[in-house]
């Protein structure tokens, strides 16, 4: 569980002068129901001011998420770092993802049982800039699916828009919509 805390509930030191950080506060209960409160300060720093060692951690990070590295040997190695390097610095360097402006949308919809009407909307999707997270879709019965997409877009309605128009989509609706902001 996170929750949020004012300043004012937990004041931070801070150094004259010096930028304010961006702080985590968790909140977390242990089985024995002792809270324990764990603080955190980040900063954002542009990478070419970094050490080349945080970069690499990055890189290899990126490559096991990737799936191009099975293994922390093989994706440090691939890097020219060592195990122990990328062990010291994995859990403390990530990167930063700016989802300014994007929303996150949940569309349900009805297709009818017809080769290709699912890659025509995607097509839609992907032409107009958005990008999906998640697609399920059930069985054909009576000879219709439903689908659910979730996708990060800068405009929703342009995309519902444009997929209604799609021969074989019917009962178009948003489930859910989040901002990013």
């Amino acid at each position: 569980m996170t929750r949020e805390i004012s300043r004012e509930q937990f004041p931070i030191r801070e150094r004259a002068g010096a930028a304010r950080p961006l702080v985590s506060v968790t909140l977390a209960s242990s089985e024995s129901g002792v809270r324990h409160l764990t603080v955190k300060n980040f900063v954002l720093v542009d990478s070419e001011a970094l050490p080349e060692i945080f970069i690499k951690v990055l890189e290899a990070k990126r490559l096991m998420h990737s799936g191009k590295c099975k293994t922390i040997q093989e994706s440090a190695a691939a890097v020219g770092i060592s195990r122990t390097a990328f062990y010291k610095y994995k859990d403390s360097v990530f990167e930063f993802y700016e989802g300014k402006g994007k929303k996150s949308v949940t569309i349900g919809l009805d297709l009818e049982d017809t080769p290709g009407l699912l890659s025509q909307v995607l097509n839609v999707i992907a032409n107009r800039g958005a990008n999906i997270l998640t697609i399920n879709q059930t069985i054909p019965v009576n000879r219709y699916a439903f689908v659910t997409l979730t996708m990060e877009v800068l405009v929703e309605s342009a995309i519902v828009d444009d997929l209604g128009k799609i021969p074989g989509v019917s009962n178009l609706r948003i489930l859910a919509l989040n901002s990013n902001n």
